[in-house]
């Protein structure tokens, strides 16, 4: 219960004169200041909650003249039906471009009644915003030979990049420096001191001469344009997995996440090759030279691009399913590389089987008119066929 103008202590004088004296709840509010409808209610509200005016010493609890919860309106917001809309978001793409009404109509079909205006809320307060549908499985990109202009447009854009990083990493130096030496044993002379050099084991950024994709092509033509964007389109809980190749592995790549607020997952050298895009290089071969090689750059350019708008969402995610198996048997194996990949062991057999019973046998050998005809094995039952595709995972 809630009384206007009153609080605890006002109450708790209003019970006390009333228990102790024969005071009117006129007379009361004229000394207290509250109504004579409050003050009754106030009364009432503390005989009903246990208070005994004949008891002496009087005994004023708090629950006398606290206000009572009050239950309100049922809340529709909660924590289980905030998980279950954003775990529809983050399924898979097709979640992605689901509108808040349509999250709505399948909460209410599965019993949990929520308006597009709710949705909206629990999915802002998650961090997500509105994007545009993603009708691709993600950034694509088709590396091509660096151009003598472009490399001395990379030359200006590395001057200016030292220009401003060589202040910044002669600090540390010297920092680390003096700690370092710092460790120097008192009986023995000190060396020459160091003299700081902006080279490249300093932290000066540098290309190799031979070309290819370094640290620069990645960072400017993937990293930048592509893979940040898209993983913060996907939310603020995405995290970046990438191997420890060089254009990967590049100090300067961990400040660009850090400055984008990315996360990108810690990968330890010699780590076995869990990466789920690792079966899509096959898969997208063989869609591209089904019908023969590309003849030129051009052609092949294109034939990927298309088997890669192509790739199917639900290939994606039983890659993406196959990740927590190869855990744990590199978890059960200590790190070691003996684990085969794809799916369990019992449903790899199960394909096998079947494949070895749907071959044709051919015989070199002519029947014999001696030969005994034997019984024919009797087929064991066979799983439904499944894709071919099924089979490779």
């Amino acid at each position: 219960m809630s009384y206007n103008l009153t609080d605890e202590a006002t109450r708790g004088a209003i019970l006390a004169l009333r228990a102790t004296t024969n005071w009117t709840a006129t007379e009361i509010s004229t000394i207290l200041g509250p109504s004579v409808r409050q003050i009754n209610r106030i009364y009432t509200w503390a005989v009903k909650a246990g208070f005994d005016p004949s008891a002496r010493p009087v005994i004023i609890k708090n629950a006398y003249v606290t206000d009572r919860p009050r239950p309100g309106r049922p809340k529709k917001r909660t924590d289980e039906v905030q998980q279950a809309i954003i775990r529809k978001v983050r399924r898979d793409r097709y979640g992605w471009e689901k509108s808040c009404a349509d999250i709505a109509g399948e909460m209410t079909s599965e019993g949990h009644p929520v308006s597009a205006m709710t949705v909206w809320r629990v999915l802002k307060g998650a961090g997500y915003r509105k994007t545009k549908p993603i009708r691709k499985p993600g950034p694509c990109h088709c590396w091509k030979p660096e151009t003598a202009k472009e490399r001395k447009a990379a030359e200006k854009d590395l001057e200016r990049l030292n220009r401003e990083l060589e202040p910044v990493m002669r600090e540390q130096w010297h920092l680390t420096t003096r700690m370092r030496r710092l460790n120097v044993r008192p009986n023995r002379l000190p060396g020459p001191q160091p003299v700081w050099k902006w080279t490249e084991k300093t932290g000066k950024l540098t290309r190799s001469k031979k070309g290819g994709i370094d640290w620069y092509r990645y960072q400017k033509e993937i990293l930048l344009p592509k893979l940040l964007p898209f993983a913060k389109e996907v939310g603020p809980d995405a995290l970046v997995q990438e191997d420890r190749a060089p254009a990967h592995s590049h100090y300067i790549q961990q400040r660009v996440y850090d400055l984008h607020q990315v996360q990108r997952l810690l990968w330890c050298s010699n780590s076995p090759d869990l990466n789920m895009i690792e079966p899509a290089w096959p898969w997208l071969k063989r869609r591209t030279t089904r019908l023969g090689a590309p003849k030129n750059r051009l052609a092949a350019i294109r034939a990927w691009l298309q088997a890669w708008e192509d790739l199917p969402q639900t290939t994606i995610q039983a890659w993406i399913e196959r990740i927590p198996r190869h855990i744990e048997e590199v978890i059960r194996l200590a790190g070691g590389n003996e684990y085969q990949e794809g799916r369990a062991d019992d449903i790899r057999q199960q394909h096998r089987d079947r494949d070895a019973n749907n071959r044709p046998s051919h015989s070199l050998r002519p029947v014999q008119p001696s030969d005994e005809p034997q019984d024919e094995p009797q087929d064991e039952p066979q799983d439904e066929p499944q894709d071919w595709l099924q089979d490779w995972l």
